[in-house]
């Protein structure tokens, strides 16, 4: 009966110390995705200050690339649709971001997802 009792006590220590490692190992996780959507946003912005100054297309193609990256490892679900929006919109109507760099980039500094998402949607909008 004590060998039983010892068998299922290493068997429950095992159990338990392996659930520890594997939510301590997810909050990590977690934790990397927000500081590389945080720096990716942060690339954004430095871009979109290089287009606020001079456009070319190689900016708006670096900006949707760390537009996709930041939208991948996006922790906030809310935040992660409007970047998904936000791509779209560079990737096939990029050149529509002129006079909106400012607002964008408020915006991103404030992870203000819909504001992110209305400046998207403007720039997919064809203006006659």
């Amino acid at each position: 009966m004590k060998k039983i009792i010892i068998i299922l006590a290493i068997v429950l220590l095992i159990v338990v110390g392996f659930s520890a490692g594997h939510y301590n190992s997810e909050k990590e996780r977690m934790i990397e995705r927000d500081q590389t959507c945080d720096t990716m946003l942060s690339f954004v912005i430095g871009r979109l200050e290089d287009i606020q100054k001079e456009y070319n297309a190689y900016d708006i193609s670096t900006v949707s690339s760390y537009i996709y990256v930041a939208q991948l490892n996006s922790n906030d679900a809310e935040l992660s649709g409007a970047l998904h929006q936000l791509w779209n919109a560079f990737i096939f109507d990029g050149e529509n971001v002129k006079g909106k760099e400012e607002s964008l980039i408020k915006a991103i500094q404030y992870a203000d997802s819909d504001e992110i998402e209305r400046i998207a949607i403007s720039m997919r909008t064809i203006h006659k």
